[in-house]
């Protein structure tokens, strides 16, 4: 593999691992973004209530981190990305994420394809509108194949951070999160 494949490579990895979860890499701060206007639906009482739930994140809002990042830059960019993730927030302030995606990158005509999936356990909590999340296990794994060689993809050993909740209603959960790739936006549904 020359220079120019290397670099590719891994900046497909790393997008690969901001996409797969909100959290950031270990070592690596998030910072909580300003305030937003009550994100709270009149039909809860507090965030927390509202948050208590298992939500979907759809394979839409991690394909959207790759489209909205510095690699949607490079010529022939194009990223499909196939799944969901259950991400369920309990009462007692325990939280499981699991993913199950796959996904496909074409960059200068290369074509990547990736998949991870397993559990993620932790506690989250809300202060005014910030969300933290502290994981306590982690067992995602995945691979990913670029050319022609398969290799397993990195999966940081800590996705521990902060979120800006935007709204929360009992539809939708939105969130704004700011990562080294850059501040994004997902929003989970039930």
């Amino acid at each position: 593999m020359n220079s120019r494949q290397q670099m590719i490579a891994l900046t497909v990895v790393a997008l690969l691992l901001t996409g797969c979860d909100r959290g950031a890499p270990e070592g690596i701060i998030v910072t909580p973004l300003p305030p937003a206007a009550n994100p709270l639906a009149p039909d809860f009482t507090s965030l927390e209530q509202c948050m208590i739930y298992q939500w979907t994140l759809g394979a839409e809002q991690v394909d959207n981190v790759f489209e909205n990042s510095r690699m949607a830059t490079l010529p022939g960019f194009s990223s499909t990305i196939a799944g969901q993730g259950i991400v369920e927030f309990l009462a007692d302030g325990t939280y499981k994420y699991s993913p199950n995606f796959t996904m496909s990158i074409t960059v200068q005509g290369q074509r990547g394809t990736g998949q991870w999936s397993g559990i993620l356990l932790g506690k989250w909590s809300v202060s005014g509108y910030v969300l933290t999340m502290t994981q306590t296990s982690n067992s995602i794994t995945g691979t990913y194949t670029m050319y022609g060689s398969a290799r397993p993809l990195p999966v940081p050993a800590s996705f521990n951070g902060t979120a800006r909740i935007i709204e929360c209603t009992p539809a939708t959960l939105k969130y704004e999160l700011s990562a080294p790739t850059g501040a994004f936006i997902q929003t989970l549904v039930h």
